[in-house]
């Protein structure tokens, strides 16, 4: 889970243009993040792909996370990525949670360990996920 403030909900098209000031090889294909459910196509080295993508406000997750003193649940909105299996989307929603973090001052949440993660871990997986991906 990516969440982050409502007054830092980017358009797609500031997410496009983070991710390429940030050197992120990744594109959004389509014209808003507003009500996001089911997957979404996002082109990877301008290769087609993607990742099953959620918007909802925040709210609804807080029997999931833990409590994060920086962060209003009233006040934000929660992104979930799911990827299975699949190292490609899993590379996709990687790459995306670094956007978010990184220029969005979002917070990162890993359902699997349950943990809030920090930038250098999310580059990490990043690095990981591209060599496997190959």
């Amino acid at each position: 889970y990516v969440v982050l403030p409502l007054e830092n909900m980017p358009s797609t098209s500031d997410v496009n243009e983070s991710a390429k000031r940030a050197g992120v090889p990744i594109r959004l294909d389509q014209t808003s993040l507003d009500g996001q459910s089911g997957y979404m196509n996002v082109l990877i080295n301008e290769e087609s792909g993607g990742v099953e993508t959620y918007v909802y406000e925040a709210e609804n997750i807080s029997s999931i996370i833990p409590d994060n003193n920086n962060l209003d649940l009233g006040r934000s909105i929660a992104i979930e990525f799911r990827c299975g299996s699949n190292f490609k989307e899993a590379l996709a929603a990687f790459y995306l949670v670094q956007v978010f973090i990184s220029e969005y001052n979002a917070s990162a949440f890993s359902s699997e360990s349950g943990t809030w993660i920090d930038l250098e871990s999310v580059i990490k997986a990043v690095s990981t996920f591209e060599a496997i991906a190959r």
